[in-house]
């Protein structure tokens, strides 16, 4: 089991107030350290794969602007080369996952809601989708998506919409940002099937996303068989997050790793805004992921 961190994510900046901040990494660091687990520094990788997710208009775009791209979505001088470090940390996750080893990237910024052609919700580029087209380019042939943050992944669902080999299963909070996620969204052409969506109401709590995890997760997990899982970790459903409705305790999501224990597992970190919550469960997962 390796976790991957680099400090230099830290220089990344939204506004001030703004809940996706250094802190959320700062702090999470800091529980690690103090459990004895240590981080490694990503590698750089090949710029090009990130082409397989965005349209290079768009990278260059993140390149040379400088302003808002959403109102809750700012780029500055420094925020594509920071973006990519984010990147290179899902990189070596998946990387450690083609040696059948677990991995964990405690990165941001954030990346599933990256769409092809634009940004948003805190989002640059879309990690998890980078490390599936980079297993792709492996040899993996399939590949299962994850996503239990709090808001739907939009931009994850549209890069596998039209493919089938990524199954993408999301469980999230309806009537929340990004506005999508219905249930009748279930892919298009060959992907047709290979899209899940579980909008879930306010206010849900750890008994019914267990049922849920027991009773569609697993089950389409074994139905598709992947040859590995990857996880958009979002911790902004637990039940201490400011920005999401939902009721998760700490310990559901290493439950949740407990029930997908038979295979390879690589997360990277999505959601996640009260900073102890957001430290405790990361640790959580990570704990169950090294077993």
């Amino acid at each position: 089991m390796k976790v991957f961190y680099d400090e230099r994510m830290l220089e990344h900046k939204q506004d001030y107030f703004h809940p996706e901040k250094k802190e959320r990494l700062e702090r999470s660091k800091e529980v690690l350290d103090e459990n004895g687990i240590k981080t490694y520094r990503p590698r750089e990788f090949d710029e090009e794969i990130f082409k397989k997710v965005h349209d290079e208009e768009y990278l260059d775009f993140l390149k040379k602007f400088r302003g808002y791209l959403t109102p809750d979505t700012i780029v500055r001088e420094n925020t594509y080369e920071i973006a990519k470090i984010s990147a290179f940390c899902s990189l070596s996750v998946g990387e450690t996952l083609l040696k059948g080893e677990n991995a964990f990237a405690l990165n941001r910024p954030p990346g599933h809601h990256a769409c092809r052609d634009h940004g948003g919700g805190f989002c640059y580029l879309n990690n998890i989708a980078i490390i599936a087209h980079y297993l792709k380019e492996k040899g993996i042939e399939r590949v299962f998506i994850l996503d239990w943050d709090g808001h739907h992944g939009n931009g994850t669902q549209e890069a596998f919409y039209n493919i089938n080999w990524v199954y993408y299963l999301s469980i999230h909070q309806k009537g929340i940002y990004p506005f999508t996620g219905y249930e009748h969204e279930t892919g298009e052409g060959e992907g047709k099937g290979f899209n899940r969506n579980i909008p879930v109401p306010y206010g849900i709590g750890d008994k019914d996303y267990l049922k849920i995890f027991d009773k569609i997760v697993l089950k389409e997990i074994e139905n598709y068989k992947p040859d590995l899982i990857l996880i958009s970790a979002g911790q902004d459903s637990h039940r201490n997050d400011p920005l999401v409705g939902l009721n998760l305790s700490t310990e559901t999501y290493g439950t949740f790793i407990k029930k997908i224990r038979d295979y390879t597992v690589g997360a990277v970190l999505e959601g996640g805004y009260d900073l102890n919550s957001l430290a405790y469960s990361n640790l959580e997962i990570i704990r169950e992921m090294s077993i």
